[in-house]
């Protein structure tokens, strides 16, 4: 498909996914927003320019802006992507009927336990 793009994602080089490689979804996607957030508080920042180093200091920020923009980019297509998978298998819905099978199965008493309740005390 032509409009997939490739990443390649390490911990090396990139925090936020060093930060949240093991994170479930929805710790992702709190995270991402707050990501998202933080980049845009930098893109925007209001710099007075007065001086020739105020000027030079704007300057030498931009590649680490445009690098975050382009990391903050990155991941919200790979978040995205994941949603959509999740949505297309229906993973949410799978993962509650797990959930509740555990459930079950933790406050069920284990057939163990039932046969030990059933003998006679030996009083």
């Amino acid at each position: 498909d032509p409009t997939e793009e490739e990443f390649v994602l390490s911990c090396n080089q990139d925090e936020f996914y060093e930060a949240n490689m093991f994170e479930d979804f929805g710790t992702l996607a709190t995270n991402m927003k707050e990501y998202l957030e933080e980049a845009n508080r930098k893109r925007t920042s209001s710099i007075k320019i007065e001086s020739l180093n105020d000027m030079q200091r704007v300057l030498d920020s931009m590649p680490e802006i445009k690098k975050l923009s382009g990391n903050v980019s990155k991941h919200v297509a790979l978040t995205c992507e994941v949603s959509r998978l999740i949505e297309e298998g229906e993973l949410m819905d799978l993962s509650l009927v797990e959930q509740e099978i555990a459930c079950l199965l933790y406050t069920s008493p284990s057939p163990r336990d039932r046969q030990k309740s059933r003998m006679p005390s030996s009083a």
